[in-house]
């Protein structure tokens, strides 16, 4: 199975100018892990996590105010990435990597879907089963 039959490709995603404030509306209507942070042409240039949030949770309403109208490229970090045409048995990742949600990118780096590494591992498991 490909990668492609297997991700998510309805897709939200922010620019790099979008604010921190804009990032937490998106993570909390949507109730993402992460938001894909794409250029002008959809190319997948970083992610803005939960943890960045949960690491400002003790800060003052005056703090927060401040924080919520910088822009989210000053918060971006990045992930893994997978190419959708890649066999998902193929599919090796770090150990380390603990986020349940990774982006897939075309040849371009443009962001093409998300693939849920719970559904990858049943993918394999279905596999080996014969399913």
């Amino acid at each position: 199975m490909l990668v492609h039959e297997l991700m998510r490709t309805h897709l939200v995603s922010l620019g790099e100018e979008a604010t921190f404030a804009e990032a937490v509306d998106i993570l909390d209507l949507y109730q993402l892990p992460w938001v894909p942070i794409t250029d002008g042409s959809r190319k997948l240039i970083g992610v803005f996590s939960d943890s960045v949030v949960l690491n400002r949770a003790t800060l003052s309403a005056d703090e927060l105010a401040v924080v919520s109208k910088r822009p989210v490229r000053e918060f971006m970090s990045t992930l893994p990435v997978l190419n959708p045409d890649n066999d998902t048995d193929s599919v090796k990742l770090p150990e380390s990597i603990t986020v349940r949600w990774l982006p897939v990118v075309n040849g371009d780096y443009c962001l093409v879907g998300m693939l849920d590494r719970v559904v990858l591992v049943q993918s394999k498991i279905d596999a080996r089963a014969g399913l």
